[in-house]
């Protein structure tokens, strides 16, 4: 058996990687308004939490490229989404992406891809066959207004 190594008040900060945050309201149904979206399934809630953190990443490389602090010519930073025409941020998720980070097969990627769109928390849109469909992460609103597809 392995020795166990345990987190210390050093350590507990910067444990070399980042968790992952599930927003609250998924998780606890504090509000009659929250108690539906409480309970969607954990993979739908797991999703919601790697698009958000996916948009958090990209937010950081598109500040990256726009103001690079280093003189390395070889380093690279790889975005997952941007900014449409409109200002409203966006991330890129294939299906085997979502397959491999959920450990789901296609069909259970895509179901959790559509419980999430039903429930209002992201928007889906394919622009073309030669560009990654997008994915809209959204906000609580009483109601939100669709993009044009």
């Amino acid at each position: 058996m392995s020795k166990r190594v345990y987190f210390s008040k050093k350590t507990a900060g910067s444990a070399g990687f980042f968790p992952l945050q599930i927003p609250r309201f998924l998780v606890v149904s504090d509000t009659p308004a929250y108690a539906e979206l409480s309970r969607i399934s954990n993979h739908a809630k797991i999703l919601y939490a790697l698009l958000l953190d996916r948009l958090s990443t990209n937010d950081m490389s598109v500040t990256f490229l726009e103001n690079p602090w280093h003189n390395d010519k070889n380093l690279s930073v790889s975005l997952h989404g941007g900014y449409d025409e409109q200002g409203n941020a966006y991330v890129h998720f294939s299906t085997e992406e979502l397959q491999e980070q959920l450990s789901l097969p296609p069909d259970g990627a895509l179901k959790a891809l559509e419980e999430l769109e039903s429930h209002a928390l992201i928007q889906v849109l394919a622009h073309s066959e030669n560009e990654p469909r997008r994915i809209y992460p959204l906000t609580l609103a009483p109601t939100v207004t669709p993009l044009v597809s």
